[in-house]
């Protein structure tokens, strides 16, 4: 299933994280298509309150933790890029694969 995007004209694509301590989006609900969904993007940019934002993810994504949504930023990530979502000092953050070593476990 692809999940839908916003990408802008610079060909980037659109991915929502929070810019506050001790809370998170992604962090909290683990839904995937909410990190790239182009309604929640247009309303962010758009400086829509947060209660707007919240109704759009209850919505699509049913009751959740959407406390985050006041306080949403969209960070743009090249197209096909591997990243991940996660809290360090309890932020969230972006990391993007290419900018760390992974280790694997082979034998």
């Amino acid at each position: 299933m692809t999940i839908p995007k916003y990408v802008n004209h610079q060909g980037k694509v659109a991915v929502i994280v929070t810019n506050a301590p001790r809370t998170g989006w992604y962090t909290e609900h683990k839904i995937k298509q909410a990190v790239f969904d182009p309604d929640i993007v247009n309303s962010i940019l758009m400086d829509d309150d947060s209660g707007v934002i919240e109704q759009i993810a209850i919505k699509k994504y049913g009751r959740e933790n959407y406390t985050a949504a006041n306080c949403l930023k969209v960070e743009w990530l090249a197209v096909n890029l591997d990243f991940t979502i996660t809290r360090l000092w309890d932020q969230e953050i972006i990391l993007v694969k290419k900018d760390y070593e992974w280790l694997r476990t082979d034998t």
